[in-house]
């Protein structure tokens, strides 16, 4: 779609790619059962549709979220990750990347 919206009138503006990476990454979180992705007081919430310890395990296993990732209890389970850089989005999809490839879905 990207690559349409260029070649028709040439290199977006930068809220547009911003806006496409947000739809590509909820997309991809619906894929892996996040329900919902907000950010709150600097920390970005993923909701999830099933707990699935293993995945979260293996979050908690890589060293780029060592110290970062909590569990958040209650009627709908949500991981949330310590937002460390100014480029939440791209933090954001690196985050819901890493959770569908720990094999949750």
């Amino acid at each position: 779609m990207i690559a349409e919206l260029i070649d028709r009138y040439g290199d977006p503006p930068s809220e547009v790619v911003t806006l496409t990476s947000i739809a590509m990454m909820r997309s991809e979180a619906s894929l892996a059962g996040i329900s919902e992705i907000s950010q709150k007081e600097g920390w970005l919430q993923l909701k999830l549709e099933n707990f699935d310890l293993d995945s979260v395990s293996k979050l908690y296993a890589m060293p780029e979220y060592t110290g970062r990732i909590k569990v958040i209890a209650g009627t709908y389970p949500v991981i949330a990750l310590k937002i460390k850089s100014s480029a939440v989005v791209d933090e954001a999809v690196r985050f819901v990347r890493a959770y569908a490839l720990s094999g949750a879905s």
